[in-house]
């Protein structure tokens, strides 16, 4: 489960037309506002369903410049952005095979963007293979991209969910789709997360960021290694200040809470 972060800055973007599905959600949404200002043509989709609040989806579309209205009024399926050329949204369920089929024919899309899936854990963990026939091969099996499972919701029982064996389930369904799967834990002092999916691992990546990690901490991460309860273990060292040299200072601060 891969964190995103919403404070986007763009360079250079190569692709011209991308496809978000989900962009009625909070992320796809500010995703979508966020790359029409760098003028790259956004195809939208979302089937606009209940899980979530339908209203403020559509208050976000309405933002984007769909108006409801128009597109209830005359019960389409397709409707241009009133606010920006670049946009058009489709109202398209990922489960309707033949629809994507004639989407990705007509946009010949440069990349993909998939944020609209079955949500939360505890579905992808109590019902694995269904959660990946969903959220993977509807868009997987049509257009090479990278795709995120987020996390959700927190669950009142997130140790059980993990320990019961339905994790390992869905990733060894997603082995056969995917090349490489990274899922991103929380910190091994903080939580027992890590160690609990630990099992499933090839290879454990701890990430340390230069000037911050307290070098305290390296210890713990090296004594689980050794008694093999995190597997191939390697450090990456981020955001290194090349200009200083050699020599680093160590600040370290984790905090969890509503």
């Amino acid at each position: 489960m891969i964190g995103i972060g919403l404070n986007i800055k763009i360079l250079k973007i190569p692709t011209k037309k991308i496809l978000i599905t989900g962009v009625a959600g909070f992320i796809g949404y500010h995703l979508a506002e966020k790359l029409l200002q760098h003028g790259i043509t956004i195809i939208g989709l979302d089937n606009l369903n209940s899980y979530y609040n339908v209203e403020l989806k559509w208050a976000r579309l309405n933002q984007l410049g769909i108006s409801r209205s128009r597109f209830s009024h005359h019960q389409k399926l397709i409707e241009y952005s009133s606010h920006n050329r670049n946009l058009w949204f489709y109202k398209i369920d990922l489960e309707d095979d033949s629809t994507l089929d004639k989407l990705f024919t007509l946009h010949k899309f440069d990349a993909v963007c998939n944020l609209a899936a079955q949500a939360g854990v505890r579905y992808s963990i109590e019902n694995p293979k269904i959660y990946i026939e969903s959220n993977v091969k509807s868009v997987f099996n049509k257009h090479f991209c990278h795709h995120i499972l987020f996390s959700g919701p927190i669950p009142p029982n997130p140790t059980h969910l993990l320990a019961n064996g339905n994790f390992g389930v869905l990733l060894k369904e997603a082995r056969n789709h995917y090349d490489f799967i990274v899922v991103d834990l929380a910190p091994t002092l903080l939580v027992t997360d890590t160690i609990l999916v630990s099992k499933y691992a090839d290879v454990t990546l701890c990430v340390v960021r230069s000037n911050v990690t307290d070098k305290k901490i390296i210890p713990f991460s090296v004594e689980l290694s050794k008694r093999n309860q995190l597997k191939n273990m390697a450090y990456v060292i981020n955001a290194v200040d090349r200009k200083k040299g050699i020599g680093y200072n160590y600040g370290y601060e984790y905090t969890y809470g509503k």
